[in-house]
């Protein structure tokens, strides 16, 4: 049986009164292979935070059963 290596549930995330994002449940398991796809601020690298334990969410659990890591963004070169 595989493994669950990530349990989101009824997760908000808010900032300054906006809701960046909301995920009622999602879980991940051992062999999925999923895709983070969205507009610009549309929650994507606030999700990746939440599954690499970076933040917390506003409301509901984030269970994590495997280890990970997460790599900011960078910033583009200055000339």
């Amino acid at each position: 049986m595989e493994q669950i290596c990530f349990e989101i549930k009824n997760v908000e995330m808010t900032y300054l009164d906006k809701e960046i994002l909301k995920i009622e449940r999602l879980t991940v398991h051992q062999f999925d292979r999923i895709g983070i796809v969205g507009k610009n601020v549309a929650g994507k690298s606030t999700l990746l935070k939440l599954l690499a334990n970076n933040i917390k969410p506003t409301r509901g659990t984030v269970k994590l059963h495997v280890e990970g890591g997460y790599f900011e963004q960078l910033e583009a070169p200055l000339l």
